[in-house]
């Protein structure tokens, strides 16, 4: 292995007798986020919006249900096909943005932590496999969103033509708009977050275990949002999303998400039936983030120096 820290920077790392915790910064909205949601709000502009405004003119001039049916069954066709040449463009400049980011961030971290520049850590080409996994799982999910968006309507114009009323009283066309405004504002929001923090965080697990961190600190963002907090909007954890108010600071293993100390990693206790059995930005729209406790010793272990 070669040696990536020089000797004063071992020196330095020496004197450490204690494992550190590096602390995360804000929690603002990462720019490959934005990017992301930028993309889809652009494919829904340029290919759905045009369809259901098409569709719109036909109900105001009182099409039959076969061409309102064959309009959206060839959209879907163009769509699809539309999507599918575009997903893996926009994804993979998508996941350099978020491995940017990431690689940073944790660089950030360890030298505000240690004090030791550990940029050389990083320098290698990096998880080339597991890049691909995680953008064929983006790509899939930017897939679905033509099919998704026109199975709701075609369900609109069914329900309408059996005279099943929509919420609130709505007609066919304000129920094709709520629609519409739906997937414009929230689908493309809630794929861009979602796979955005899925990716930091396994991106930011395979960085930390890399060079010998094994535990980390959870850390939620303490506000109404956080499902399990008593006094916010969410006070009950899901199937989905479990209590992770509970697992502010709670000591937590990478190898094994079933479980968490309170005593410093003295002993290790199994997860309740409503805490997450997964790491932190794992289940959907998860906001918390992994706080490393640093092991110094195996820092220069693995940087080419001796503990």
């Amino acid at each position: 292995m070669p040696i990536l820290l020089n000797d004063e920077q071992l020196r330095k790392l020496s004197r450490m007798r204690r494992a550190r915790v590096m602390r995360s910064g804000k929690n603002t909205t990462p720019q490959s986020e934005r990017q992301l949601r930028r993309e889809l709000d652009g494919m829904y502009k340029r290919i759905i919006f045009p369809a259901d405004e098409a569709l719109l003119e036909m109900i105001r001039n009182d099409a039959s249900l076969e061409l309102m049916t064959q309009h959206i069954d060839w959209t879907l066709q163009q769509a699809q096909a539309s999507y599918g040449l575009a997903a893996d463009d926009i994804v993979w400049r998508w996941i350099l943005a978020v491995q940017k980011e990431t690689r940073a961030k944790i660089i950030a971290g360890l030298h505000n932590t240690l004090g030791v520049d550990m940029s050389a850590f990083y320098d290698q080409a990096e998880m080339k496999e597991l890049m691909s996994v995680w953008s064929l799982e983006a790509s899939r999910y930017i897939r679905t969103i033509p099919s998704e968006h026109l199975g709701k309507i075609a369900e609109a114009v069914r329900r309408n033509f059996t005279g099943q009323p929509f919420p609130e009283g709505r007609s066919l066309l304000q129920q094709i708009k709520a629609i519409g405004r739906f997937e414009k504002n929230s689908h493309a929001k809630l794929i861009a977050r979602d796979q955005t923090k899925k990716v930091s965080s396994s991106l930011n697990q395979y960085r930390q275990t890399s060079i010998g961190i094994s535990e980390y600190i959870w850390r939620n963002v303490r506000d109404q949002r956080v499902v399990g907090n008593p006094s916010g909007k969410y006070p009950t954890g899901s199937s989905a999303h479990h209590d992770h108010w509970i697992m502010e600071g709670l000591l937590c293993r990478w190898n094994d998400p079933t479980v968490y100390s309170k005593d410093g990693g003295r002993t290790w206790l199994k997860r309740t039936s409503d805490m997450p059995k997964a790491h932190p930005g794992e289940e959907i729209l998860c906001r918390c983030s992994a706080e490393a406790v640093i092991d110094v010793k195996k820092i220069i272990e693995f940087a080419g120096g001796t503990a």
